[in-house]
């Protein structure tokens, strides 16, 4: 199997193992506290992909190595311009698409994120009326302003300079 998992970077950010059919997915960035970045978001997606792939495989488990199971969207990448967002699964590797077969969050430590909350909440609120096929679709038009926000880039700014955010609600 070919994919970004067997590139040294995700190998690396992500670790995947089988164990008596279950699939053990380890998020292995513990100096940025398990933060996504484009490896961890293309590894996990690869792993799925073989969870769903596999006949032997009943089930995952997703973890994060070192004292934080996830610290949500890498800032710094996210500042560099990098793809965070799988092509085919969303963010981190799973949003949009997660796997057919259970995938357990074994969740020890932290399990942090930021941001998109007034989006989300609209989100929670208004798709219950969606169909299922065009929820993700839509809810792009409430978050990606979020993303390009100069709450955003203040966000980002904050967190590099080590410094308390001023949020201007925009």
């Amino acid at each position: 199997m070919s994919s970004a998992a067997d590139s040294p970077a995700a190998r690396e950010d992500v670790q995947v193992r089988r164990e008596s059919g279950i699939l053990i997915v380890t998020i292995n960035r513990p100096g940025q506290r398990n933060a996504v970045n484009g490896a961890v978001s293309a590894g996990i997606a690869s792993a799925l992909d073989l969870l769903d792939s596999s006949s032997d495989l009943r089930v995952g488990v997703l973890h994060g190595s070192g004292s934080a199971f996830c610290a949500g969207m890498d800032l710094k990448a996210f500042a560099a311009g990098e793809q965070v967002r799988d092509p085919a699964r969303g963010f981190g590797g799973i949003v949009e698409r997660p796997p057919a077969k259970p995938l357990i969050a074994a969740v020890e430590g932290w399990a942090l994120g930021g941001g998109s909350v007034r989006a989300s909440k609209k989100v929670a609120i208004e798709s219950a009326d969606w169909p299922l096929a065009e929820g993700f679709q839509r809810q792009r038009a409430y978050l990606e302003p979020v993303f390009t926000s100069q709450d955003a880039t203040e966000g980002v700014a904050a967190f590099r300079e080590r410094r308390d955010p001023v949020w201007q609600d925009r």
